[in-house]
């Protein structure tokens, strides 16, 4: 019996292996277009960079698109279309000058982008992809803040908590995760974050006042430095924190 399946098994490693060669032949141009013209678009994104860059042409372009749109398509929920058709965009560029393409993007959900942190290790592509919805929707950008801060991390969460300051800021400067979000920044040592965080804080500075001073009080290194020439700005400090602020501002 194990005689039989050893063999059976190889049989099946030798059918796979020449299918294998059958198949590993670069699809020429000429190729793509029986796929495309048999709607085949799943096979032709698989074998478009088959094609050479230099033989890739208008009509090649043209075909990505389509395959690209028809494969967001069958992505059976709305996170999994989100993280495919960002991840498409960023293989192929011009993919955002396809009419198609940024329309099926367009129609995105904020739930959908919410739904793409399930599928991605890092976020980026969800991130991007949520930073085009609230440039189109900057009313969502309060909501976007609050997903990125769950779904990633609150530092990722400073540049919508930014945007939504813009034209939510009575509401907006008042939620916890922003105070968070803010102390975060100033814990960073990159500028961006750095950046983000002190622009919130001047914007909500009385609303971040208390978190501000209570992350002094814990003595984060970074923090300190970072936060301690704002802090002095504001003239909200005395005692033994002006001290502490000073002494750093002279070092």
């Amino acid at each position: 019996m194990a005689f039989t399946f050893k063999r059976l098994a190889l049989s099946g490693l030798v059918f796979l292996s020449i299918v294998s060669f059958a198949t590993d032949r670069a699809y020429t141009l000429e190729d793509l277009k029986h796929l495309a013209d048999s709607n085949s678009w799943k096979e032709l994104l698989e074998h478009a960079e088959d094609v050479a860059p230099a033989s890739r042409n208008a009509q090649w372009n043209t075909w990505v698109e389509k395959s690209a749109t028809a494969e967001v398509k069958s992505m059976p929920n709305g996170g999994m279309k989100a993280y495919r058709a960002w991840v498409l965009a960023s293989r192929y560029p011009f993919l955002a000058q396809g009419k198609e393409f940024v329309a099926l993007r367009n129609g995105l959900t904020l739930e959908a982008y919410e739904g793409c942190f399930e599928y991605s290790d890092t976020g980026d592509f969800c991130t991007q992809g949520l930073k085009e919805y609230v440039s189109a929707h900057p009313d969502k950008a309060g909501e976007a803040a609050r997903i990125v801060s769950l779904k990633l991390n609150i530092v990722g969460a400073l540049p919508f908590y930014s945007e939504a300051a813009k034209t939510q800021k009575v509401a907006i400067c008042k939620e916890e995760p922003l105070h968070r979000a803010v102390v975060a920044g100033f814990s960073q040592p990159d500028a961006k974050p750095l950046g983000l965080a002190r622009g919130l804080a001047s914007v909500c500075a009385r609303e971040s006042k208390e978190a501000l001073l209570a992350a002094l009080d814990q003595g984060g290194s970074y923090f300190s430095e970072n936060a301690c020439g704002f802090l002095l700005e504001q003239k909200w400090l005395s005692g033994l924190r002006e001290k502490k602020c000073r002494r750093l501002a002279k070092q």
